[in-house]
């Protein structure tokens, strides 16, 4: 896609080929995780004991005998962390924090093993992003990853929080591959008492028979509610609410929807009154098509609402939603009167309004901050950059065009703007090809190519590496042969810069091996690099398997990005290969449902389709 104009985002969609059901039996076959018989259940418990026997030898003895067991003495020594026995449970927790697990399996796939590396090296908040990873690869590839997680993660809330990786898999769509994911699973997660371990195996059985698990996740979803009365210090509130919110997904689908109303309304119990988790929970509503509900959480949390511009746009969302029009823009009116001669607030709601398909009412807040905030200023700049983006996204370019000639203009008048545009996250001489390659883009649509051309030059003038200015250079359609010859130049140029970029990167990026704030940086870098690489030659000439190769290296840096999605199934479609074309540009689309120009390469993936399967009509001239 074109670099610039998408910013964020991810839940990829997922694919279910033929292949799936081989890839599930092939793991279905792998050796079992460990398990524990009956009459080892009972020589664990011995042992157990024995850690807090009287003689020092017999204490050493046990826990020998347990370290050599490994993995199949995990449950046991789990449950014995908090044993009444100081010494059962010290020695517990040592056990348990000296075993070995191998996060990987020979069984996992290559993105599998490339998720789980260096895993215990990772601080909490990057080993949750790691369980995200795991949740939306393909084919279910790493399900059994998060099974192994669910059992043997020491952090409980790391253990459910893997749990509910597998229950967000989509459920696959034929009976025999819905029971071959069911005992997949159920093999993975062994007979282990832990809690995320029962979620599951009740998984497993909702695969199979989707009605008969309701009491299962009925007694499940009390017991965590109990939890979070009884022992809140050992309970993690979001998690719960998560599981509540699955829940109620289950029984809508099942045609339930007041039991499923019931279980929503539980989980408003589990707010914290905070705006964070308030708006989370109303934009949770609006996804799953319930707007009537965001009355009720207004009428329970008012006084949050009428004190935040966002939730009251939520609200206005449900009110446009049920078709009430006049009650949604008189609630957008109070959203937009808060915070007033605040630009950066105005701007951050703008964003959030965009991001949900509000083009209208996001269009309004940034506005509001071009009035109020001072010509050239940061927050100026901000909201002139956003709203241009939105703007030509949807075909708007000469006003985006003329939103982004404001802070040009004032550039001209004042030297310390182009500073500013310099420490945003666009060089000054970003803005200033972006604002010709608007003007361009306008021109182009009237058809004007001559003058369409001159602002195109112009634009390579301030940024001779714009990728979309030299796309458009080059299907400009009354190019001579000299023309051409340039343009084709000017394409080679920068795709060597772009491959410079790579190689400079990849080499700092090997450098800096420990994790922090550099290596993010390093990392967001070089993900741009393919990406606009990948781009570049998709949509012109140049090696097409090369750019292959970079926009998938783009997405094992970023798998969440929309754009770079769209600029993978851009290369297939560029090589010819249109059913992965639609595949990955379905997936950008996913991620960026409101993105007006993934929507738009879409049709044109789905329609080149459609014309590759029709057959020729016959001439009929004669």
């Amino acid at each position: 896609m074109e670099p610039h104009s998408s910013l964020k985002r991810s839940i990829p969609a997922t694919c279910i080929g033929l292949i799936l059901l081989g890839v599930l039996f092939a793991q279905a076959e792998a050796p079992p995780s460990p398990v524990s018989t009956a009459g080892e259940d009972k020589h664990l418990g011995e042992l157990i004991q024995q850690l807090g026997s009287g003689l020092y030898s017999n204490r050493e003895k046990a826990q020998i005998e347990l370290q050599r067991l490994g993995l199949v003495a995990f449950d046991a020594l789990f449950e014995a962390r908090h044993h009444d026995d100081i010494e059962i449970g010290m020695r517990a927790r040592f056990l348990i924090r000296s075993m070995q697990v191998s996060w990987s399996d020979e069984n996992d796939t290559a993105a599998v093993v490339e998720v789980l590396r260096n895993y215990n090296e990772q601080n909490e908040a990057n080993r949750r992003s790691r369980l995200d990873r795991l949740s939306r690869l393909e084919n279910y590839a790493g399900v059994p990853a998060l099974c192994r997680l669910a059992r043997f993660e020491t952090s409980s809330q790391l253990s459910k929080y893997a749990a509910l990786g597998i229950l967000r898999q989509p459920r696959p769509q034929t009976r025999t591959r819905q029971s071959a994911l069911a005992d997949q699973i159920t093999r993975s997660a062994g007979n282990s008492r832990r809690t995320a371990a029962t979620w599951v195996r009740a998984y497993a059985e909702t695969l199979d028979a989707p009605n008969k698990s309701l009491p299962t996740w009925q007694h499940l979803t009390q017991l965590e509610l109990r939890a979070v009365g009884e022992q809140p210090e050992h309970v993690n509130r979001e998690i719960t609410r998560d599981l509540l919110r699955w829940y109620a997904e289950l029984l809508f689908e099942l045609n339930l929807p007041m039991d499923s109303q019931d279980v929503v309304r539980r989980t408003f119990d589990l707010n914290d009154n905070t705006n964070r988790q308030l708006i989370d929970t109303a934009g949770w509503l609006l996804n799953q098509q319930w707007p009537d509900l965001i009355d009720e959480l207004y009428e329970r949390f008012e006084d949050r609402f009428s004190s935040s511009a966002v939730l009251l746009y939520r609200l206005a969302e449900s009110q446009r939603m049920r078709k009430q029009s006049d009650r949604a823009n008189t609630t957008a009116q109070l959203a937009r009167e808060l915070d007033p001669q605040q630009p950066k607030v105005h701007t951050e709601v703008a964003y959030g309004l965009q991001d949900r398909g509000l083009f209208d009412w996001a269009e309004q807040e940034y506005r509001y901050s071009l009035e109020h905030a001072h010509p050239g200023s940061f927050e100026d700049i901000r909201a002139r950059y956003f709203l241009s983006e939105m703007l030509h996204d949807h075909g708007n370019d000469q006003a985006a065009a003329q939103t982004l000639q404001g802070v040009i203009d004032a550039a001209a008048k004042d030297a310390t703007v182009n500073k500013r545009m310099n420490g945003f996250f666009r060089q000054a001489a970003g803005f200033h090809s972006r604002c010709h390659y608007f003007y361009a883009q306008h021109l182009h649509a009237l058809k004007q190519y001559k003058k369409e051309r001159e602002r195109l030059d112009q634009a390579l003038a301030a940024d001779p590496t714009d990728a979309d200015v030299l796309i458009a250079l080059y299907r400009i359609p009354d190019s001579n042969a000299s023309e051409r010859k340039r343009v084709l130049t000017l394409i080679g140029k920068a795709a060597s810069e772009f491959r410079l970029e790579i190689e400079k990167y990849q080499r700092e990026l090997d450098r800096q091996q420990t994790p922090g704030q550099l290596r993010t940086f390093l990392e967001g870098r070089l993900a741009s690099a393919n990406n606009l690489f990948a781009w570049l030659v998709s949509n012109t000439e140049g090696n097409l398997d090369e750019a292959l190769q970079c926009s998938h290296r783009s997405l094992e840096i970023r798998p969440e990005s929309a754009g770079f999605y769209d600029t993978l199934g851009r290369c297939y479609f560029a090589k010819g290969d249109i059913p992965n074309a639609i595949k990955f540009q379905s997936r950008a689309a996913k991620l960026e449902p409101h993105s007006g120009m993934i929507q738009k390469q879409l049709k044109q993936f789905m329609q080149a389709q459609v014309e590759t399967r029709s057959p020729e009509l016959p001439d009929r001239s004669n």
